[in-house]
């Protein structure tokens, strides 16, 4: 027995003196630091990631830090507070291609020039994205290219959001809660039939994989898309105010749609189409885009737009693919038609030609509130006239009828 204690007591010793690291090829992560005084750390974020391993940590302190930042192996990017990625005008602010990685608690800002992003994800999987304020960054925050199960989280956007494109499996496997575009919140709906999108104050609606849905009543402003459909049919956009967007309206791969009775005010584009079909776009006042009312590219045909008011677009229209601007002989009001109405039906005697494949072969004379009124108070006359002849006819046959039986009295008195 005190041989056994001895040799216990020998292991303990032994193993103060010479400790044995169980975990260490088994360590997940190691930290690397970036910025701060003390020796050793980086002074590039890049410059941090090329030298960790993947599955590490690259701390941040608070500092601005003008680079363009790729991160090409699993790496957990994490800021204290202030940390500032500032765009340096090259390149996107952080380009993230390697799956599982996570960007948490930055500010990122000023990215512009049209053609770069804040964070932009491609051809990546399960990368988390939390906790970040975005900037200034003309539209162009988040963009999610050909990426699938990315998380979006807590989140703060300034005149901004985010911006999906790829394949239908793609739009409907992201994981967006808690963000907001100046205060106002994001809406992100996948997979799901028989919505009703009411009455929200908003800064983005994001539908993905979504049909047979209502979006109604809802004022949604100060974003990169308003409402954004992707992969999504058989919906109803109705009666929302759409304002200060860059795009209000954008359709991706969704067909079969209705958007009608929206104000769609002061975006950079009203209504977008793109690589969608017979969609109905009618009874919409399209105002003050800054550069096209209604546009539409990349194979989007068969859709049908009429009765919307085209009010101080820069351009009304763009279409290179034979849409169809009218219905049953009533297209819309456009406010730059030189065209004349000779025979005042309120339908111009001329088209109005939108680009060498399109135009609006019956454009309103008047905006189409007031051509609905005008339809409805001459029906009103003209029934009203019907029934006063009725009236005179019922009066002037009863009138007759008396005369009749008196005159038939009077002869036969005088027999």
């Amino acid at each position: 027995m005190k041989t056994f204690v001895l040799i216990i007591f020998i292991m303990i010793l032994f193993s103060i003196i010479f400790p044995v690291d169980i975990g260490a090829e088994n360590a997940s992560e190691n930290i690397h630091y970036v910025g701060g005084n003390k020796d050793g750390n980086y002074t590039s974020i890049q410059e941090a990631i090329n030298n960790a391993s993947a599955g590490d940590t690259i701390f941040v302190y608070n500092g601005i830090y003008s680079e363009s930042i790729v991160i090409y192996k699993k790496i957990n990017l994490v800021a204290e507070k202030g940390a500032v990625l500032d765009f340096n005008k090259t390149n996107d602010i952080v380009s993230l291609t390697a799956d599982g990685s996570r960007i948490n608690g930055f500010i990122i800002r000023n990215c512009s020039g049209g053609v770069y992003f804040g964070i932009k994800v491609e051809k990546s999987n399960n990368i988390v994205i939390e906790n970040n304020v975005f900037v200034n960054n003309s539209a162009n925050s988040i963009y999610l290219y050909y990426s699938s199960n990315i998380k979006i989280l807590n989140n703060t956007f300034y005149d901004d959001g985010i911006f999906i494109v790829g394949e239908k499996s793609d739009w409907g496997s992201h994981t967006i809660l808690n963000n907001t575009v100046d205060n106002l919140p994001i809406f992100y709906y996948k997979n799901k039939t028989n919505l009703s999108i009411s009455k929200l104050d908003c800064g983005q609606i994001i539908l993905a994989n979504c049909s047979r849905s209502i979006v109604k009543n809802n004022n949604v402003s100060k974003s990169n898309i308003g409402v954004f459909l992707g992969f999504s049919n058989n919906n109803s956009i109705i009666k929302n105010n759409i304002t200060n967007n860059i795009f209000g309206i954008r359709l991706q791969y969704s067909d079969d749609n209705g958007i009608e009775n929206n104000s769609i005010k002061e975006n950079d584009y009203g209504v977008f189409i793109q690589h969608s079909q017979r969609n109905t776009i009618k009874e919409n006042n399209i105002s003050y885009s800054n550069v096209d009312g209604c546009h539409f590219c990349c194979d989007s045909k068969d859709n049908i737009i009429f009765m919307n008011n085209f009010l101080f677009n820069t351009e009304n229209a763009y279409d290179l693919f034979r849409n169809i601007w009218y219905k049953e002989d009533l297209g819309n009001y456009w406010d730059d038609y030189s065209g004349f109405d000779k025979n005042g039906d309120l339908i111009g005697d001329s088209a109005y030609n939108i680009s060498s494949t399109s135009s609006d072969l019956y454009p309103l004379i008047i905006p189409f509130q007031d051509y609905i009124e005008n339809i409805i108070d001459d029906n009103t006359k003209v029934n009203g006239l019907k029934n006063d002849n009725c009236v005179i006819l019922a009066i002037f046959s009863i009138a007759m009828v008396v005369i009749l039986i008196i005159l038939l009295f009077y002869f036969k008195v005088k027999k």
